[in-house]
């Protein structure tokens, strides 16, 4: 049906039997076409379930084996994940076990994935633990890849694997008569292809029971002309969330030379990835207070750094000993000998006698986080909750970092990393985790700040003394001081 099959529209009252009011539609109306395009899509899956407007799940039992069908629109760095909760209550990452779908140019991919923690895979006193394969983990990949393509804005990949569990203990088993808590998510792949933190995932609890007479409950997808016919001549799917980004946030200052490092949230698509088009995991660098800002330093000048990433190995995600090196990723410790030979460590990384590294950057934990619900300010971070944090309603950092909470661990101390760069160190290096990937940004090492190429550049500036940077608000004010002068002279200028 459309505009033109409709004669009248009334709000019709049925007890009272009554017209509360009629507008009768003209035979003849020019209709402006539509701004958006419907992308028909089927399945020759019996069941589908709309998951997001940017994706759905089709499936099938047959025998012993259910198959599943992903389609969504993506990005190429996107992936797209589901699979069983971690709680048999409630749609819980923790403890799910899931199937991770990407297209890598024209070949698609299924990997099996446990989630033992809510940050990327690492490699924890001899155990791996966080969003990691099944491989790393004592598992065996399960899944079967069938078809996969790329069309229309499009990626849709097929797979299948057991409804029971066949020797791996991380593999959930999928019930045909029950109902089953599902998880669901898209989000950025690494340079590496492990999945970054997540930005679509469910607002509530979902259900499904797998077994269930044929239903398809899913509807079309739709985008803009525009973007359908940018898509097709670039060969790639626009943005999964079309979001201006907040950075990149720079920090200089002329006479600072004391930086504090400590950890924040990553900020969506609007913070990190914005900013350096990586995806990142949860937490990424703040230095002085913002979020993972491009340096300015001077060569010969001693830059003093104050890291409180975390100091206590048994905690993956709260581990961060700091590093400067030219290896734009980072994550030392993740890397194998041949790609740690590529990379040039400048500060934070000791090497013994047999070329074995040794973190000395690990000071106490600080960090501006989204607290759980039930979770007080001092109580032990273990678990950020990104359903609080949309970042679309904030309009700048500084709006965003004011809703976070602020925390220190009171029991131990910063480490103090001192370092001078010198003739020998490259025009660009990086500050990085040793344990995590993608959480720093770019160091710019300078001659002399008066160079002509950064007058012209606006930069955000923070204070070094230790007294403002503790107070969260303190940078907010002096910036809004910093905002008023401008607009004072500016104002000044104009009335001459």
């Amino acid at each position: 049906m459309t505009i033109f099959d409709i004669n009248y529209i009334s709000v019709w009252d049925r007890e009272q039997s009554e017209n509360l009011g009629s507008v009768i539609i003209p035979d003849e109306l020019n209709v402006p076409p539509a701004l958006s395009k419907i992308i028909k899509v089927e399945s020759r899956l019996p069941n589908c379930e709309q998951l997001h407007q940017r994706l759905q799940i089709n499936w099938e039992i047959f025998g012993p084996q259910i198959t599943f069908e992903l389609i969504g629109q993506l990005k190429k760095d996107d992936y797209m994940a589901f699979g069983l909760s971690g709680s048999d209550n409630s749609s819980q990452m923790l403890g799910s076990d899931i199937a991770l779908a990407y297209m890598e140019t024209h070949l698609g991919f299924v990997r099996d994935y446990n989630i033992t923690g809510i940050f990327p895979c690492i490699n924890v006193l001899g155990n791996y633990q966080g969003v990691c394969p099944d491989e790393k983990v004592g598992g065996v990949d399960n899944f079967q890849v069938n078809l996969f393509e790329r069309q229309d804005t499009l990626t849709r990949i097929t797979y299948r694997r057991n409804l029971q569990n066949v020797g791996d203990d991380g593999d959930k088993i999928f019930e045909k008569s029950r109902k089953s808590f599902i998880v669901w998510a898209i989000g950025k792949l690494t340079n590496s292809k492990d999945p970054g933190f997540h930005h679509i995932y469910p607002k509530h609890d979902i259900s499904l029971v797998f077994g269930r007479k044929p239903e398809k409950n899913c509807f079309y997808f739709t985008t803009s002309k525009i973007e359908t016919i940018d898509a097709i001549q670039s060969g790639l799917q626009q943005s999964s969330i079309i979001t201006k980004p907040w950075g990149p946030l720079r920090l200089l200052n002329r006479t600072m030379t004391t930086l504090y490092a400590r950890l924040g949230d990553s900020g969506g698509l609007r913070g990190y990835y914005g900013s350096t088009g990586l995806a990142s995991p949860n937490l990424v660098w703040y230095i002085n207070g913002l979020l993972a800002p491009i340096l300015y330093v001077k060569r010969g000048r001693t830059y003093t750094f104050r890291i409180e990433g975390g100091n206590n190995p048994s905690q993956a995600e709260l581990y961060n000993p700091l590093y400067i090196t030219n290896d734009p990723y980072g994550g030392f410790t993740e890397l194998t000998d041949s790609e740690r030979k590529k990379y040039q460590v400048y500060a934070g990384i000791e090497f013994d006698r047999r070329g074995r590294p040794n973190p000395t950057s690990a000071g106490r934990l600080c960090v501006w986080r989204i607290p759980n619900r039930n979770d007080s300010i001092n109580d032990n971070i273990n678990y950020f909750d990104k359903r609080r944090a949309d970042t679309n309603r904030f309009q700048s950092f500084i709006q965003y970092r004011n809703r976070l909470h602020f925390h220190c661990d009171p029991s131990t101390s910063a480490q103090i990393l001192q370092w001078t760069p010198n003739s020998s160190v490259p025009d660009i290096v990086y500050y990085q985790s040793y344990t995590h990937k993608n959480m720093g940004n770019r160091i710019i090492v300078v001659d002399d700040f008066t160079t002509s190429s950064y007058a012209g550049l606006s930069f955000t500036t923070s204070s070094s003394t230790n007294s403002i940077d503790q107070n969260p608000k303190s940078i907010l004010y002096k910036q809004i001081a910093i905002a008023i002068v401008v607009i004072l002279m500016i104002t000044n200028v104009s009335s001459k």
